[in-house]
C-alpha cells in the first residue's frame, strides 16, 4: 500500500511540474507567426502574461550561458517574480539594459522578443550589437504607464521613429512591452 501510495505522489507531482513547464508549448501551439503571438498575448490577464515569460526566462536559465549573462538573467527573472515598485522597476530596467549591451542583436531577440525557446549551443549566433538607442530605450521603460509607440523598437529602422512600423496595442519589442508592430526578429 505504501508503495502504491508512493508511486501515485510520485506520478501527481511529475504530471504537476510538467505541465507548469508547458504554458508556452500550450500557448504557441497552432500559432504559426509573430503577429498571431502576439495578438493571442495581448488577450491574456497581466498574471498569464508574467507566467508564461517566466516560463521563458526560466528556459534561458537552464542553458549554459556565459556567468555574466546568466547572473543578469536571475536578476531580470527575480525582478520579475517580486513584481515592481519604482526602485525595483529601475533595477529591473537597468539589469535589461546591461544584458542588451552584452547579448548580440539577434540572440537578444530570441530570449526577450519570442516566447519560443532561445537554443545556445556554447556561442551566440550573432556578432551584431544590440544599437544604443534600443539599449538606452530599454533602459528608460516605464512599467507603469503605456503611452504611445514612437516605433523607436524597430531595430531595422533607420530613423529613431521608424518608418516601416506603426503604433499597435498588442506590444512587441523586449517582453512584448513596447506598443509597435515590429521586433527584432518579427517573422
Amino acid at each position: 500500500m505504501k508503495k502504491l501510495l508512493f508511486g501515485l505522489i510520485v506520478t501527481l507531482m511529475i504530471c504537476l511540474s510538467g505541465n507548469a513547464q508547458n504554458l508556452r508549448a500550450d500557448f504557441l501551439k497552432g500559432k504559426k507567426t509573430n503577429k498571431e503571438v502576439i495578438e493571442a498575448f495581448s488577450k491574456l490577464s497581466e498574471e498569464e502574461q508574467k507566467q508564461l515569460w517566466l516560463e521563458k526566462v526560466d528556459q534561458l536559465l537552464t542553458l549554459k550561458l556565459p556567468s555574466e549573462h546568466h547572473e543578469l538573467i536571475k536578476e531580470i527573472r527575480d525582478g520579475m517574480d517580486k513584481g515592481f515598485d519604482q526602485e525595483s522597476a529601475s533595477a529591473f530596467l537597468k539589469n535589461a539594459s546591461n544584458l542588451a549591451k552584452i547579448t548580440p542583436l539577434k540572440d537578444f531577440g530570441e530570449m526577450f522578443e519570442m516566447l519560443e525557446d532561445y537554443h545556445y549551443d556554447g556561442k551566440f549566433s550573432d556578432t551584431k550589437s544590440v544599437p544604443d538607442s534600443i539599449v538606452k530605450g530599454i533602459a528608460e521603460l516605464d512599467l507603469f504607464e503605456r503611452g504611445a509607440c514612437s516605433c523607436r523598437w524597430c531595430l531595422f529602422s533607420t530613423t529613431s521613429t521608424g518608418t516601416n512600423c506603426s503604433p499597435t496595442r498588442s506590444g512587441c519589442g523586449f517582453f512584448f512591452m513596447q506598443e509597435c508592430n515590429q521586433c527584432i526578429l518579427c517573422k
